[in-house]
């Protein structure tokens, strides 16, 4: 007899997690090549058209060279230069706030819990839940009556109001995994409770503030409809809506709006494709509690 018995029914280990496991990464796999072309064929097909004429376009004709003419329509029209402007000018200051508000708010909810202020944060997160179609109407009447029509603040101030929700709610999570000890050991040595925000907790949320720095300019950057309402004169639109103006002034030119989107996406692709390690490693960190 030997030492040593196998089982009746005996599998190696390694052909049991192949037996088990290959089934469903093919199915993985499959999935995320499937959400893969969803988002590249239409991606490729805006290429593809941004280089048509519109004989070839209306014609369905692969481009016979690399017309460079659509984008040069675009950057050369009228108010380019200015839309970008402005696009930019309110993204970034719409940024500033959002991070600020947002980390000192989701520092208060995170280390500070009390009754009064759980009741302010779920009022504060439930806002994510509110439609931006209902209130309208209210801000464009409100931006009315202060007299703030046609400026970039009638589009700050609602899109900040947007941002600071999941501002909290991403900060918040990240700062409940910032050990009590180390604001407790500054505490003692002497340093105020702005100095524990501003040199300890904030510097550790970095990767937090990435992702809602992203989001945050991402939907500012390309933000539509608050823009269209509250802006109404041409110098003063946004990139967004000035080049869909330029869209309809040659009558429907598709490959000229679709060079216009382009440029439109291009500095938010390059933005995302250097930070997006920290976006991917806030929003993992922040998940963990909350």
């Amino acid at each position: 007899m030997t030492s040593k018995m196998k089982p009746k029914y005996y599998y190696p280990p390694d052909k049991q997690l192949t037996e088990t496991k290959k089934p469903k990464n093919i199915l993985i796999n499959l999935f995320l090549l499937f959400l893969n072309l969803v988002i590249l064929v239409p991606l490729f097909y805006l290429v593809f058209l941004s280089f048509q004429n519109l004989d070839e376009y209306y014609k369905g004709l692969w481009p016979q060279v690399l017309r460079f003419d659509n984008y040069k329509l675009i950057v050369t029209a009228e108010h380019f230069w200015r839309w970008g402007f402005n696009s930019a000018l309110i993204a970034i200051i719409t940024l500033g706030a959002v991070l600020l508000f947002g980390s000192m708010a989701g520092y208060v909810v995170a280390k500070f819990p009390s009754k009064p202020i759980r009741f302010l944060s779920m009022i504060i997160l439930g806002a994510i839940m509110i439609p931006v179609h209902m209130v309208l109407m209210p801000v464009f009447i409100f931006s009315r009556q202060i007299g703030i029509i046609n400026t970039p603040w009638s589009v700050i101030g609602p899109t900040v109001a947007f941002g600071i929700p999941l501002a909290v709610f991403i900060f918040r999570g990240f700062f409940m995994n910032i050990p009590n000890s180390l604001a407790e050991a500054a505490r003692i040595d002497g340093a105020s409770e702005l100095d524990v925000f501003l040199r300890i907790m904030l510097p550790m949320a970095k990767p937090a503030a990435a992702t809602v720095g992203i989001f945050t300019f991402l939907s500012s950057w390309n933000a539509y409809l608050f823009p269209l309402v509250m802006l109404q004169n041409t110098p003063d639109y946004t990139l967004p809506v000035g080049l869909a103006t330029i869209g309809t002034q040659f009558s429907t030119n598709y490959p000229a709006q679709a060079a216009a989107m382009i440029l439109v996406s291009l500095p938010m692709i390059l933005i995302y494709t250097k930070f997006n390690q920290q976006v991917i490693r806030g929003m993992v960190e922040g998940a963990i509690k909350g």
